[in-house]
């Protein structure tokens, strides 16, 4: 298949394939929801997605997508009608579809992207179009079988303007279009000057004309996800419709077909002040103030296009008054409301005077050839008196007075209430919504003693690559590292040359770049921070996929998707979830007919929550199957050699189910395609530590079994405990540590050659550090001795060490090659004076 774009259209088709991935992973995850809990909200949330979809495959030409969409819908409509019964089948045929629309948008995506950085006048891409006529068979099929006739588009115009932004755009869609719009009509703006300026070449008409085609096929993009007849009301009809007749505009003055007058400019700034504020009123979900039908007119008369007859059978049904008075109230009240503004702006700004008094003689213009085109005499009067006496301003700016600006706001207030009592004396007809509820009129503009407030929507975003991001992060963990030398410097200052004021003021400082460095680096790691939904959202899918080979009932409960982790560590936790949940799936759970002689039900559930609790983030596992037979264990790890008989009868059960993790080991019967080898659950492990996390796990037979992982909340700066042994400092990362205290040397019990102490009702084994590194300790003949109690997946030991220094922040450094398998130590950190410490593995050290 071959599809040909040309150079402003083809970032649309990357626009398609972004969006439509998103949603297919959206429709997915219903689709597997239907099957246990069929509503019309989920039936809705199915529907709406496959419709944007259609819409813009449609616009980017991939026909075979539209079709394969649109009869999907239409059996969704089935199903919505209880015309078609939800079966396990019917799922099955929903779940090919959407494998079958991810791998033609692949197949797209592999065949574009090649082509992405590439300048061409025109793009061309090849590739294998994908067989999908079978789908439309067996939709087609059942279909006929339950009588079903093809979707009608839905009648917009009976839905509340507000609801169609709201629900029919998609959101992500809608958010994109209004950050580029932005960013076009910026862009649009500073080339005009330019050209109202004569300080343009004919590639700066290309240029504006570029960025206007750009907003018109945003516009279409977001229209295509809307069926039916779209409200009129609807900025985004506007949008269209005027970057349109724009764009028809520039083309013919940059073919040489027009020249370029003065009122053309005019024209240009006043579409992009109209476009600015349909964007305005896009993002804030509102009905525009005044329908933008003047400009249409106007830029209809230098196109010589034929006029919308839409546009005017909607003015026919919204007012009494001709066309012609719409347009010109429209206008000047509008300009009026700028006018006002503008002048307040004077006062307010006296700075920027010039620029603001050529805006005013812009608007007043504008004005006044409204007024000459529509025989307003009085009108026309008003603005030539208003242009003259600013052009007075503008030559004579010393001789500004507030008094002067004064007078012309009183005057412009004046002829806005006049154009209004006219107005309303010509009978508009009040616009009803939908809703039953009366609305502002059609012209309806803000008083001038208003403020229009924008309402703040969110939407102002800078796309920033990861990477970026990644690399600031690294920039703030070496700054936080070297805060710590002003600390350093306060104390030199203070015991080598005893200047306390100078240590004062420097440690005041210091305190200053600790609370911003702090909060810059909160800042930065908020903006690292992902859901975990993006990972629970790909085991649906998987649990019936793996359910379905091995004849079982399996239902995926999950828990707490909002919660919040570091983009790193949400990463790394992919591969372990999966073979937890694998094992659990293909392991844990029992088959039907044996679940119902246990006295459960058919159906297995699995329960997969998130939660946070101080710096950690806690991810469960939890499923009701068989649970795990300690015997089993048991036998398997003597076989192993991994334990004596005589040693594993002191194991606790904890410990015992701690030999599942160990590489290779496996008590299953027979190995499946899914689980059996003893690989799954090693790389659970591994990966859960390598990230600084700890894995615990607790099961009873007949009721289940329970996978708890304790993750860190970030990996990019963290906190630890310096301690000193001998000659060498340490740091013990700082989540593992309880507490630290100092008891008697005579406090300590030896059995054979490890030391004990009692602690809170407990006894504690000792591991001494400088022992473990051959470290000749300094404080070997002391009384008292310094411990550092910590816990380790519910282990708790006390760690000797010769003194405790202070906790830090830290940044994990890797350890060197050469380094590399050295045991008791994790990582590397720099310090403030520039010396490097090593981490603790406590791991390794327990």
């Amino acid at each position: 298949m071959k599809l040909e774009y040309p150079n402003d259209e083809f970032s649309f088709l990357f626009d398609f394939i972004n969006e439509a991935r998103e949603h297919l992973s959206g429709i997915e995850d219903n689709v597997l929801r239907l099957e246990s809990e069929p509503s019309k909200a989920l039936l809705e949330s199915i529907y709406r997605p496959m419709h944007s979809i259609k819409g813009m495959a449609g616009f980017v030409n991939l026909n075979n997508i539209k079709h394969l969409t649109h009869e999907t819908e239409d059996l969704v409509e089935g199903i919505k009608s209880e015309k078609v019964k939800i079966s396990s089948d019917l799922i099955d045929l929903l779940i090919k579809i959407i494998d079958r629309i991810n791998k033609m948008i692949r197949i797209v995506a592999a065949a574009a992207e090649p082509l992405h950085n590439e300048k061409r006048d025109l793009y061309i891409i090849s590739f294998e179009e994908i067989e999908y006529l079978t789908l439309i068979d067996e939709l087609t099929n059942i279909k006929n079988a339950s009588k079903i006739s093809a979707s009608k588009p839905e009648k917009l115009k009976d839905i509340p303007i507000q609801k169609q932004m709201e629900l029919l755009i998609p959101a992500s869609l809608k958010k994109e279009f209004i950050e580029e719009s932005e960013e076009h009509l910026s862009i649009i703006d500073e080339y005009l000057l330019k050209l109202e300026e004569n300080d343009f070449v004919n590639n700066d008409i290309g240029t504006v004309m570029r960025e206007l085609h750009t907003m018109k096929g945003g516009s279409q993009i977001l229209l295509s996800s809307v069926e039916g007849d779209t409200d009129f009301q609807n900025p985004i009809c506007y949008i269209q419709k005027i970057t349109h007749s724009s764009e028809t505009l520039l083309q013919q003055i940059h073919k040489g077909n027009k020249k370029i007058e003065p009122d053309m400019i005019e024209i240009f700034f006043s579409v992009v002040d109209i476009l600015k504020s349909l964007v305005l009123n896009l993002k804030n979900n509102q009905i525009p103030s005044a329908l933008p039908v003047d400009i249409i007119i106007r830029l209809s008369n230098y196109t010589g296009e034929k006029k919308d007859d839409e546009f005017f059978k909607l003015l026919k049904s919204t007012t009494n008054i001709t066309a012609d008075d719409f347009a010109f109230y429209n206008t000047a009240i509008q300009n009026l409301v700028a006018l006002n503004n503008l002048c307040s702006e004077i006062i307010s700004k006296p700075d920027d005077i010039k620029n603001i008094i050529k805006k005013i003689l812009r608007s007043l213009k504008t004005c006044r050839k409204a007024g000459e085109y529509h025989n307003k005499k009085d009108f026309t009067d008003f603005c030539n008196c208003q242009i003259n006496f600013f052009i007075f301003l503008k030559e004579n700016e010393n001789d500004l007075n507030q008094v002067f600006i004064q007078s012309s706001i009183d005057d412009f207030a004046k002829m806005h209430r006049e154009l209004e009592k006219e107005y309303e004396l010509k009978n508009v007809k009040k616009s009803e919504l939908t809703d039953g509820k009366q609305k502002d009129d059609i012209l309806s503009t803000p008083a001038l003693t208003d403020k229009i407030q924008e309402q703040d929507t969110g939407l102002s975003v800078i796309k920033v690559p990861m990477e970026k991001v990644d690399k600031l992060m690294s920039i703030i963990g070496e700054l936080i590292i070297s805060k710590g030398s002003l600390q350093i410097l306060s104390r030199e200052i203070t015991n080598k040359y005893n200047l306390t004021g100078l240590s004062r003021k420097v440690k005041e400082i210091s305190d200053g770049f600790n609370r911003l460095s702090e909060e810059l680096q909160l800042t930065i790691m908020n903006i690292r921070m992902l859901p975990v939904k993006t990972v629970f959202s790909r085991y649906p899918r998987m649990v019936r996929d793996i359910a379905k080979k091995s004849d079982k009932k399996v239902k995926l409960i999950t828990k707490g998707e909002e919660t919040e982790l570091d983009k790193t560590i949400i990463e790394k936790i992919g591969d372990p979830l999966l073979h937890m949940i694998r094992n659990s799936v293909d392991h844990g759970i029992e088959p039907p007919e044996e679940r119902k002689k246990c006295g459960k039900q058919e159906e297995g559930s699995l329960i997969l929550s998130a939660w946070n609790q101080g710096n950690n983030v806690f991810i469960e596992l939890q499923d009701d199957g068989k649970g795990i037979d300690e015997e089993a264990v048991k036998n398997k790890a003597i076989e192993k050699g991994l334990i004596s008989k005589n040693e594993i009868e002191k194991f606790s059960k904890k410990e015992m189910l701690n030999f599942i993790f160990a590489p290779g080991f496996s008590t299953a019967k027979k190995v499946t395609e899914v689980s059996g080898r003893g690989v799954g659950m090693d790389v659970v492990r591994t990966n859960i530590i390598s990230i600084g996390g700890f894995v615990e796990i607790d099961s009873e037979i007949g009721r289940g079994t329970k996978i708890l992982l304790i993750l860190p909340l970030t990996l990019a700066v963290s906190k630890g405990l310096e301690v000193k042994c001998g000659h060498s400092n340490f740091i013990i990362p700082l989540d593992c540590v309880i507490e630290t205290v100092k008891i008697k040397n005579t406090d300590v019990r030896f059995y054979k050659t490890s030391g004990m102490f009692y602690y809170r009702n407990s006894i504690l084994p000792i591991i001494d550090l400088c022992e473990r590194f051959k470290i000749i300790s300094q404080n070997s003949k002391e009384s008292e001795i310094s411990l550092v109690i910590i816990i380790l997946n519910n282990l708790k030991i006390a760690v000797k060490v010769d003194m405790f220094l202070s906790e830090r922040d830290i940044v994990v450094k890797p350890l060197p090659q050469t380094l590399e398998n050295l045991s008791c130590v994790s990582g590397t950190t720099i310090m403030p004076d520039g010396h490097v410490e090593l981490i603790l593995n406590l791991k390794d050290l327990l």
